[in-house]
Formats: C-alpha cells, sequence, structure tokens
C-alpha cells in the first residue's frame, strides 16, 4: 500500500446475488436534470467505476430484500458532478418519487487495484489508534462531502469524531486485514471535537 491510495467510493458491506444484503450503495438519486428521467447523483463526485454498465435503486418505501438490475443508459461528469440515465426511470417525475432513494452495484461488479484502492466498506468496523497506540475507537461510517473523505470514530462513551482521511492525519500504509488504523498524530489533538450521539 502506498501513500497515493485511493478510495472506491461504495458503502456497504455486502456482495453476491440479488438479495439486499449482496449489493454495495454507490450514491443516492438526486434533483432531475431535464425532462426525460435523467438526474444528478448525490455523495458522489466522481464517474461510475469502469466497466459498471447496471445499478439498482432501492424504493425508500419498499420493504422487499429483493432488487432489479436496470442499465445505465448513460453518464457523465457536468460542472463536476455526476449526471446519469437509467433504464425504467423516464421522467421528471419519476425522479422526484425516487429522490434519496439508494444507488446500488453488486460488489462482484467492482474491478479495483487492491495495492493502491480499497472500499469504503473495508473501512468499517476498523479500530482506530492515535499516534501512540491508543485506542480511539471503531470507524462507523466514512463520507465524503466535496473535499475530502471523512472518517467517523464512534468511542465506548458514546461519543463520536469525524477526521479527514488524509495523509496529514491518517497513515495510509494501512492494510486491509483487521489490524488498527493509526492516526500520525495523538488523541489529544482531537479532545475538544468529540460529539455526544444523540
Amino acid at each position: 500500500m502506498t501513500e497515493n491510495k485511493t478510495l472506491n467510493k461504495v458503502r456497504s458491506k455486502h456482495q453476491g446475488t440479488n438479495d439486499l444484503d449482496d449489493w454495495m450503495e454507490i450514491g443516492t438519486v438526486g434533483k432531475a436534470h431535464g425532462l426525460q428521467g435523467a438526474f444528478f447523483v448525490f455523495g458522489r463526485i466522481e464517474p461510475f467505476p469502469d466497466g459498471l454498465h447496471q445499478v439498482a435503486i432501492r424504493d425508500p418505501q419498499s420493504k422487499s430484500r429483493q432488487l432489479q438490475s436496470r442499465k445505465i443508459k448513460w453518464s457523465r461528469i457536468q460542472n463536476g458532478r455526476l449526471v446519469t440515465a437509467i433504464e425504467g426511470i423516464d421522467s421528471r417525475n419519476t425522479v422526484e418519487v425516487l429522490k434519496g432513494a439508494p444507488i446500488l452495484c453488486q460488489r462482484k461488479d467492482l474491478t479495483i487495484d487492491e495495492d493502491e484502492e480499497f472500499f469504503w466498506d473495508d473501512l468499517i468496523g476498523r479500530k482506530i489508534e492515535d499516534s501512540e497506540g491508543l485506542y480511539m475507537g471503531k470507524i462507523a461510517s466514512v463520507n465524503n462531502y466535496g473535499a475530502s473523505d471523512i472518517i467517523e470514530i464512534h468511542n465506548d462513551a458514546k461519543q463520536f469524531l469525524s477526521i479527514p482521511l488524509v495523509s496529514a492525519y491518517v497513515s495510509m500504509d494501512f492494510s486491509l486485514d483487521d489490524q488498527p488504523i493509526r492516526l500520525l498524530v495523538p488523541a489529544e489533538t482531537f479532545a475538544d471535537t468529540w460529539e455526544s450521539m444523540k
């Protein structure tokens, strides 16, 4: 692993077939773009992964654990945002109904260079230690709001802390096994930034 390791923005823990547990979230349906069913993808600032041709969109109102694959008709980056059109979503009204719905793909459909990349999912549940080896908590989520990837750490005192996943704070040469991820700064650096969970 190198300092140049990048994150593949995929957020769930699952791999497999058509059951919900077998899919991974890669964004959510955002605002409609035009009248023909195209839409912006929220939570994603880069193109869909290379070689990905099908996704599923989970209707937030549905309780079914089965998902139906839909063909990606086209996708492109426009003004720094991902825009796409998905088979079966043919009107602005349909987009409005699905706004906020997760867009998912099967992990088996994704390919990454494991020496340079990893999935967000690979970080969930990993222990975090500071530069002195002091246990701080576990990674509960990973997000990106435009600037850099952010890891949210939960500790045993029911507090959480958000840290940019950048080489100034985090040792980026970690492996994908169960070893703790080490920070490059002491825990005291964030002593005043922990927040209580509500």
